[in-house]
């Protein structure tokens, strides 16, 4: 399972074929995520908790400081 983590002002999730709109978010991540046919429960129960701990926001004093659960998003 692979994973790439993205910040986002807003985001849009459309269907390719129709441009139908499935889902739209404000300020928060946008996570992409890779499965294999080796992943199982286990890898998804180890990287949901770290997406949702990750230092992404923060000041400049403490630029790192705020996690997605921090910020309420």
């Amino acid at each position: 399972m692979r994973i790439v983590i993205q910040r986002v002002a807003n985001a849009t999730l459309t269907e390719a074929t129709t441009g139908t709109v499935i889902s739209t978010i404000q300020k928060g991540l946008m996570v992409l995520c890779g499965i294999t046919g080796t992943d199982n429960e286990v890898d998804i129960d180890y990287l949901v908790p770290k997406i949702l701990k990750t230092k992404l926001w923060g000041a400049a004093d403490k630029p790192w400081a705020s996690s997605v659960v921090d910020m309420g998003y």
